[in-house]
Formats: C-alpha cells, sequence, structure tokens
C-alpha cells in the first residue's frame, strides 16, 4: 500500500474531508496522450499538469472485494449525466467497449499536491450505455477480468473433443469415401476377420500403412448372418492378393461370402491425423500449440533477516 502525507492523513480523520474525483479515459486504439479527462470538482480544474473537464458524474458505492461465488464480479458503476452531443458523437464514434480507465479522489484542498490522490479503482469500461445526455458504464477491474473471461474446456486438451463427423465441430463427412468405403467380404471369411477384395486399397488412396490408415476404424456388416454389427478393427493384412481385416472381437454369426460391407475409417482425435487424412486440422478442436499449464497461487514466504 502506498504510504499517504501526514496532511492527507489528517484529513482523512477528520470533518473537513472534501472529495473530488479525477476520471481518465483511454480509448482503445488512441494515443494514449489523447485521454479523455473529467471531474466532479464542478469547475474544470489541473491536476498533474493536466485538465480536467467539470462534468456531472456520480458512481455506486464502491464495493471492492475478491470474488467468492460466480455472479459476483468487482466493479464500479459510473453515470456521467448531461453529456453534451460533441462528447456523445466521440464516444459513439470509438471503440469505447475495453478502454481503460482509472478513477481517482483527491481532497479539494491538496491538488496541487500529485500524491494526495488515491487510486479508487482502475481497470477496463465495460457494459457501456450511451445516448445524448447520459453515459453510464462499468470499470471492471483485474478481479472482475479474471472472473469474465470464459476459457474453454479444451484449452489445455492436445486431442480434438469433437464428435468425429459432427457437422457444426468437426466438419468431416464420415459417409463420403475414403472416410468410409463399401464393399463385399470374399471368400475365407470368418467370424473373427474378413476378407475383402484388393479394390479396397485403390479406393482408399492406396496408402502406405494400411493399419495407420484404417487406426481405431470400424467394420460394419450392412446385411447377412451378421448385419448390422459392427467391430472395431485389431489389424489389417495384406498378403496373396487379399485384405484381411482382424476384429478386436469376433461376430456373434460368420458373415456370407458376398455380404455387403461398409469400411469406417477412424480418428485418433490428434492434430497429425486431422492434416493427414481429413485435410481439416483448421477445425481442429485441439490446443496442442498450448502447454499444459497448471496454475497454483504460491504463497510468498518473506526472507528471514534475523
Amino acid at each position: 500500500m502506498r504510504p499517504c502525507s501526514r496532511r492527507l492523513f489528517h484529513i482523512l480523520n477528520s470533518d473537513g474531508f472534501d472529495p473530488v474525483e479525477l476520471l481518465e479515459i483511454t480509448l482503445v486504439g488512441q494515443n494514449p496522450a489523447d485521454i479523455i479527462l473529467l471531474t466532479d470538482a464542478g469547475y474544470n480544474l489541473t491536476w498533474n499538469g493536466a485538465t480536467y473537464y467539470a462534468c456531472h458524474m456520480s458512481r455506486e458505492q464502491l464495493e471492492e472485494k475478491v470474488a467468492t461465488q460466480s455472479g459476483e464480479v468487482p466493479t464500479v458503476a459510473m453515470t456521467i449525466n448531461n453529456v453534451d452531443r460533441q462528447m456523445a458523437r466521440l464516444l459513439s464514434g470509438t471503440e469505447v467497449e475495453g478502454a481503460q480507465v482509472t478513477l481517482r479522489m483527491a481532497h479539494r484542498g491538496l491538488l496541487t499536491n500529485p500524491r494526495d490522490a488515491v487510486i479508487i479503482t482502475m481497470g477496463e469500461m465495460r457494459d457501456v450505455t450511451l445516448s445524448d445526455t447520459e453515459l453510464h458504464f462499468n470499470i471492471v477491474n483485474v478481479l472482475g477480468q479474471a472472473e469474465r473471461i470464459m476459457l474453454p474446456r479444451r484449452i489445455y486438451q492436445a486431442y480434438c473433443n469433437y464428435i468425429f463427423g459432427a457437422p457444426r465441430h468437426c466438419g468431416v463427412n464420415i459417409s463420403a469415401a475414403p472416410i468410409t468405403l463399401h464393399t463385399t467380404v470374399q471368400a475365407g471369411t470368418t467370424d473373427k476377420f474378413i476378407v475383402v477384395p484388393m479394390s479396397l486399397m485403390a479406393a482408399a488412396g492406396n496408402p502406405e500403412d494400411p493399419n495407420d490408415f484404417w487406426a481405431s476404424g470400424i467394420v460394419v456388416m450392412e446385411d447377412g448372418p451378421a448385419g448390422l454389427q459392427n467391430r472395431p478393427i485389431q489389424r489389417i493384412d495384406v498378403f496373396a492378393g487379399q485384405i484381411r481385416i482382424y476384429l478386436r472381437f469376433k461376430f456373434l454369426e460368420s458373415p456370407n461370402v458376398g455380404d455387403p460391407v461398409a469400411i469406417l475409417q477412424n480418428c485418433r482425435r490428434t492434430k497429425e491425423d486431422c492434416v493427414k487424412f481429413q485435410g481439416n486440422a483448421l477445425q481442429f478442436g485441439g490446443f496442442v500449440e498450448v502447454p499444459p499449464v497448471l496454475f497454483k497461487p504460491q504463497k510468498a514466504e518473506l526472507a528471514n533477516t534475523s
């Protein structure tokens, strides 16, 4: 806490305290030197080498506190009345929301001493309403800003959290080739694996590693004794001119030769898969570039100087 002078301390503890409030507004994107300076002193005054222009302004009861529950946002509501048309035109033509605001209070008799002006609050201008005659806004301090920040739940999640193929998020059309390929089972198929023709590789774009391409993929029988049953892919073997797809667990009944089957590619929810197989990295639902950080406030220990 900044110490105050003996004279200010004496005045603060007497009945002669005559407060004057000084408001500074720095608009977003404006020259830091072009600050709107206002005061409720009733006349234009000079403080710390700058001229503050008189206006009728008021604020709610000041209550600076740490938020104890959701909805308690440390703010100070300000209302400035009798805003002239020139000021209203200036504020309506600039970015007011998010402006930096500082509210000070000083004793009228100590304005020549900048040190004796105490900062009441400082923060961002939020929830602005402006008319030709009145400006109302909230000054949200740093605690209030932290309370209002809405972080995505996946901000530190390296893997995508979208549903694969959900159109509003993932955006991948899972019914289109090569995500979903339709073929028929061949001779040699059992309840533990299916045999499909080599044309499946060409339809998939001749992937270099079928096990990588169909990692976590699914086999769905579309008809026959095993119709509507789906099984995760365990591994894929390509040999002797045929493709054998082993299942993680077997069908209830063995499919017949010629039964239609759908081979579905899946997503391992990594950005690499999103780029390599779907070309859909712009809609990747993870944040691999942001390293995981654990925010744990630490209490500073004073050094033992004894």
